[in-house]
């Protein structure tokens, strides 16, 4: 049950995309954990107290999930890509050499 909250949580639970990125963290982050060289039952204890850190950091923070805020993220990105490219004349270059 703790498993699905964190995937949940974690993500995002108001979208299809959060849960998920949620079972995305859940299942590679301890992965990375693990080979700082935690090893037994030990492995599985720190994983829930890292987790459990995690999900109250992502509920106080982030009420939504990761995914929603990830998701603004590289919109506010790509909008600031797509000015720089305005402003250096390259969109103007790139449909004058479409139509020709």
């Amino acid at each position: 049950m703790f498993q699905l909250l964190v995937i949940l949580f974690m993500g995002g639970v108001g979208t299809f995309g959060g849960p998920v990125l949620g079972a995305l963290i859940y299942k590679f982050l301890p992965e990375i954990f693990h080979t700082f060289g935690t090893a037994g039952r030990a492995k599985e204890e720190i994983d829930y107290l890292i987790f459990g850190a995690m999900l109250v950091l992502v509920i106080v923070f982030m009420p939504q999930g990761v995914y929603p805020r990830l998701r603004s993220i590289l919109k506010y990105w790509i909008s600031q890509g797509a000015r720089r490219l305005k402003r250096w004349g390259l969109v103007s270059a790139a449909k004058q050499f479409r139509q020709s």
